[in-house]
């Protein structure tokens, strides 16, 4: 069967030839899968820049691509989101081309729903209803990483520390506290930071290292203490 589908298909006869003249057949999936798409995300021995990657610049895209890479402690959909994010390719308002697709936030505020456009931005960012969030997202990596991330750093996730260990944590908490703004707006800061805190106590009881114990229950008091000030 294998066979006549490739008779049939005379591209994929193509890519059998390949694989089977560089001496692949015996390989993996996964490795056979890298051979065939250099030619598709590769030129000059370096990786075509996405559209995001064109237009966001003063990113380090080599160190995105590997924080992405050295996430743990995330489920399926949160890395698949996490590189979303990184790409701007979430469904946020401005990236959803259906007819009649509402594009404005919506997000409740006090003074009633937001007007504005909803840009990834604007969705974790700029929002009335998340500002708050995000500035506290803020402190507590500096606080946790002794320096300063900005805010293109952190939607982009291109932030670095000399402690690798201590960077997952940082990543991870990042993507954690990301995604709990786009699946539940309605949440308040505290709620989102407890909502954190119960992650890490859970992965601290299973053993489970997303960097060390020791950055995770650091990570866990700098949260603390920017919860101790609301």
């Amino acid at each position: 069967m294998c066979g006549s589908l490739l008779l049939g298909n005379t591209s994929h006869m193509e890519d059998f030839v390949r694989v089977a003249g560089n001496d692949l057949l015996n390989e993996t999936a996964k490795h056979i899968y890298d051979f065939l798409m250099q030619d598709t995300i590769f030129r000059n021995g370096s990786l075509i820049p996405s559209r995001n990657e064109k237009r966001l610049m003063g990113v380090k895209w080599s160190l995105v691509r590997k924080n992405l890479s050295q996430l743990k402690g995330l489920n399926a959909d949160e890395r698949c989101f996490a590189w979303k994010v990184t790409q701007d390719m979430l469904a946020v308002g401005t990236r959803i081309h259906r007819n009649n697709a509402e594009k404005r936030c919506l997000a409740v505020l006090e003074t009633g729903l937001c007007q504005t456009e909803q840009t990834l931005v604007h969705c974790f960012q700029l929002c009335p209803a998340i500002c708050d969030v995000n500035d506290a997202m803020l402190r507590i990596l500096a606080t946790f990483l002794g320096r300063v991330v900005t805010a293109k750093q952190l939607i982009s996730l291109s932030f670095n520390h000399r402690n690798k260990r201590k960077l997952k944590c940082a990543v991870w908490f990042a993507v954690k506290i990301m995604y709990l703004i786009f699946q539940e707006r309605s949440l308040n800061k505290s709620q989102f930071l407890m909502s954190v805190i119960k992650e890490i106590d859970w992965n601290l009881k299973m053993c489970r290292k997303i960097g060390s114990q020791a950055e995770m229950t650091q990570l866990k008091l700098s949260i603390n203490e920017e919860i101790a000030r609301l």
